[in-house]
């Protein structure tokens, strides 16, 4: 059947792009592209973690992106897994330094067609790392937070491994000794009346690794600054919703998504 189903259906070629950043890491990533568009709307997508990574195997929301019309930009920053373990830890301690950095040196070094509207989006620290980055730079016409972190001195009491992660992740800080205040400025909360990219928030009500109060708490704060916001709840989804969530939710998430970048040209 799936053999069938794939003779029917035309699927987005890859390829891989390397970038050094400024302090001399090399990085690699995957580009996702269909038949080519001017303008051609481009779609940086943040994997979690840390430490995981983007890798060869079949990507479907790549290939429904791509489908619609977008570029799709993969980028395996400081801490991907698989790359060595100078790789790995380069970006403990460094949540929203170098990886931002990362970031923004493998769009501007991306050698494809950039003169498109551009979108970020990310879950779990990927979706932290899309608020960190709305919160700094505005390129974006629209970015996609889901399962995200907006405030690391809640999500030590709140998450089911926010009091380990947090302290081992942000290089040992914790609310215990006096490490609050630089948890604050780390947390994309505290720079929210820098934000002027429409942002949706998608979260599992039920997530218990990023609790759905990290998108209430950015999402709130947005729609008090007045700025576009659409937070998207979904009853009865943890964590892993995109992949392990029920069908009809996983079908919804996506048409919402696309609803999304649509709306935002």
């Amino acid at each position: 059947m799936n053999t069938t189903l794939v003779r029917r259906r035309k699927t987005a070629g890859s390829h891989v792009v390397e970038v050094v950043t400024k302090d001399g890491l090399p990085m690699h990533g995957i580009v996702y592209e269909g038949d080519l568009v001017t303008p051609t709307p481009v779609i940086t997508r943040i994997h979690g973690g840390p430490h995981l990574s983007w890798g060869s195997s079949f990507d479907l929301e790549s290939q429904i992106y791509v489908g619609a019309g977008y570029r799709i930009l993969l980028p395996n920053l400081r801490g991907s897994s698989g790359f060595g373990e100078r790789y790995w830890k380069a970006v403990v301690g460094e949540w929203g330094r170098r990886d931002f950095v990362d970031l923004l040196d493998f769009i501007d070094a991306d050698v494809g067609p950039k003169d498109g509207p551009h979108y970020v989006m990310g879950g779990s620290y990927g979706g932290f790392l899309t608020n960190w980055t709305i919160a700094h730079d505005d390129r974006f016409r629209a970015a996609v937070s889901e399962r995200s972190i907006s405030n690391f001195v809640s999500k030590i009491g709140t998450s089911d491994n926010g009091y380990v992660t947090n302290v081992a992740e942000m290089g040992g800080l914790d609310i215990l000794d006096n490490g609050s205040d630089e948890l604050w400025r780390r947390s994309p909360l505290h720079w929210v009346h820098d934000i002027n990219t429409p942002v949706l928030f998608i979260h599992g009500e039920s997530d218990q690794r990023c609790p759905i109060e990290q998108s209430e708490q950015l999402f709130v704060a947005l729609r008090r600054l007045g700025r576009e916001a659409v937070l998207a709840r979904f009853p009865g989804e943890g964590h892993g919703l995109p992949k392990s969530g029920t069908p009809r939710h996983r079908v919804q998430r996506l048409d919402m998504i696309l609803e999304w970048l649509r709306v935002h040209p």
